[in-house]
This record gives C-alpha cells, structure tokens and sequence, in this order.
C-alpha cells in the first residue's frame, strides 16, 4: 500500500473515532423518524404478503437451466487419481455418466453413494467430482441439486453453502445423493454445481441439542424505553427456562422514564447500571459487560421478547462446540415476517440477510 494512501486510512479512522458518538445518534434518529418507520414498513408488507414472483421465478429457472446445465468438464484419462464409484441405485441411473469408473456394484469401490428412486444425476456429476477431488480425497462429497416438477422441469434450484456441523444437525441439507469414502478420510467437500434432480425438499429435523453444562449467564439489556424495557423483561422472565441467568439493564439516564426504569429492574430482580451521556450502543453494552459475572454473555435488544422457552438453552449448547465463539439468534418481525436469521456475503459485495422480510412458509426448504 502506499504511504499516502496509509495515511488517508489513518485520518479517516481518526475521524471515525472521534465522530462515532454524534454518529449513533443520527443513525438512532433516522431509524425512529416517521418517514423510515413507514417506509420499513411498506417493504415488509409487501413482501410478506405478495408471492406473484413465483411463476416467473420458475420460467426464468427454466431458462437458466437451459444455458447452464450439461456444460461440465470433460472427463480427462490423465487424472492422477480416478477412484472407482460404486452407486446403489433403484432404477437405471449411470448409462448417461461421462466419468467411466463407475458402476451399480459396490465391492471394491473407492466412494459409494445411494441413488434413491426419483432422483435423476446430471451426466456430468461423478467428472465434476473426481476433478474436485484431484488435490485430496475427503470423506463425503455433496453437491447441489433442483427441484422437479412431477412432469420432470425445473421449478428452483437448492444451492447449499459448504460444510457446516451445526446446520447438518437441523437438516440433513446436504441431500439424497452424496458419495462417501469406503475408507477413513477427513475433511468434507461441497461442489456448488446443480448434480441431480429431486422431487423430493430436504429433510427438516428438529433435532436441536441441549447443553450438557449450564454455566451463569449475564443478560445485558441496554435501554431508555420504559415500554420497551417492560415487555421485554416481562417476556424473559416467563419465556425462559435457562437455570442460571442474570439480568443486568444499562439504564441510558436523562429521560421522562428514569423512574419507570427504576422500578422495572426491581420487580425484574436484576441489576441496574447506569450510563450517562450521548448515545454510545457499543460504550452501553462494554459497561454492561464489566459489570456482568457470567461465563457467557448475551446481549438482548430492548424490543425482542423470547418466543421458545428453550431458547437460551439452545444458544448455550451451540457455544460449547470449541470452533464457536459466537451465537445469534433468527429474529421475527411482529407479523412472522424474518428479521433477522444470520448473514451472508454477496457476490456483488457487501453482506445481507437472507430471507429478511419473508414469511418462513413462503421460503420453502428446497
């Protein structure tokens, strides 16, 4: 990087620094003005209650598939490592595959897979997976597939992220036709390319873990809303069933409902700490944090209420997984509509939420 450009970057987080509290406080106050909570809530109706975009969607598909599909690699004789694929299959299902190492017998095989009936391969499946693999041999191979009509065209596509443990524990998402390794191997290998054709959605599975330990955990709410406050602690303490929860409320002081606030934290048994000043989210919430004796911490927005009474207990559980340091939570609007259910990253740039605005039954699980 150049040192000019070094020390743009320098003065411009100098700025940022010193401008982050006026900052939040205009933000704060677009987000409460009337013409943003109006037009928030023109996008939310709308696309919680219109679905017209479905038919088109599917034509368009159509057309994507058309363009796309049936264009895989060729198979090349030169690979270093061309394992044998044995499939168990219900039906005829490998007189189209361009990769020449595979049959329905299994002994002896390098991978094996199940081929339901109703699900149909791509030709091309099995070459884009040994030309995936050439660099090393993972135990389990998924790809992404579509869904079919009864006619057999396409209606969408199911495009699955890489290897997550903790999603394989709520669905078996990586579908009905996945090779595995007959020999011990490691490691888990996605290929983003639509392999086969199904009727069938995914499995869903409520199979959400409990902890195996329950240590103390400090509830930090941060707030000037004495309404706001009132429900939220309301709902927490009658929609929760966590044992050892502490309630810490950063009282931001100054306003007609200081003495509200008060009470509340006193019928809620929690404890107050009291910030004082211009609006800081992230200075409210490190206050919050000094003063909390959790071994966990969850920071809780002033305007959620709890829906499960498991809820806490399952974000527990995820954070005993040793690669995980973080837990959120999906977050509903009050119509059912999707808030809020994790992020991800755009092809164009930047980051989103998926699904934001949808109603879960109109997602579909694909």
């Amino acid at each position: 990087m150049r040192p000019e450009r070094e020390d743009e970057l320098l003065a411009e987080f100098k700025w940022l620094r010193h401008n982050q509290a006026d900052l939040d406080a205009r933000l704060q106050r677009v987000e409460d003005s009337v013409v943003f909570r109006f037009l928030r809530s023109i996008g939310t109706f709308y696309q919680s209650n219109f679905q017209s975009l479905g038919a088109a969607s599917e034509e368009e598909y159509r057309g994507w598939t058309t363009r796309h599909l049936g264009n895989g690699p060729a198979y090349n004789a030169s690979w270093e490592y061309q394992p044998i694929i044995g499939i168990r299959s219900e039906g005829p299902a490998l007189q189209e595959q361009t990769y020449p190492h595979c049959s329905t017998e299994i002994n002896g095989a390098d991978y094996v897979a199940d081929l339901p009936a109703g699900v149909i391969l791509e030709p091309e499946v099995l070459v884009r997976a040994v030309a995936a693999i050439q660099m090393y041999q993972p135990g389990l191979i998924y790809f992404d597939h579509q869904i079919v009509d009864e006619s057999g065209d396409p209606l969408r596509p199911v495009f699955k992220p890489d290897w997550s443990p903790v999603l394989s524990d709520a669905c078996d998402y990586t579908g009905s036709f996945t090779m595995r390794s007959t020999v011990p191997r490691e490691g888990v290998l996605h290929i983003p390319h639509i392999g086969y054709s199904s009727r069938s959605p995914l499995n869903i599975r409520d199979s959400l873990p409990s902890p195996t330990k329950t240590p103390l955990v400090s509830l930090i709410v941060c707030t000037r809303n004495a309404d706001l406050l009132a429900r939220c602690l309301s709902s927490v303490r009658s929609n929760t069933n966590y044992p050892d929860l502490e309630i810490i409320v950063v009282h931001h002081s100054g306003s007609e409902h200081d003495g509200r606030i008060v009470e509340l934290v006193r019928e809620a048994n929690a404890r107050r700490v009291v910030f004082r000043g211009a609006f800081n989210f992230s200075s409210m919430n490190n206050k919050g944090a000094h003063a909390a004796k959790g071994e966990l911490l969850l920071f809780l927005n002033d305007d959620v209420e709890p829906l499960d009474p498991n809820w806490l207990s399952r974000m527990v559980a995820r954070l005993e997984r040793p690669e995980t340091g973080a837990v959120g939570a999906k977050l509903l609007y009050p119509n059912g509509s999707i808030q809020h259910a994790g992020l991800v990253t755009w092809e164009m740039g930047g980051a989103g939420h998926p699904g934001r605005f949808y109603r879960e039954a109109s997602i579909g699980h694909g």
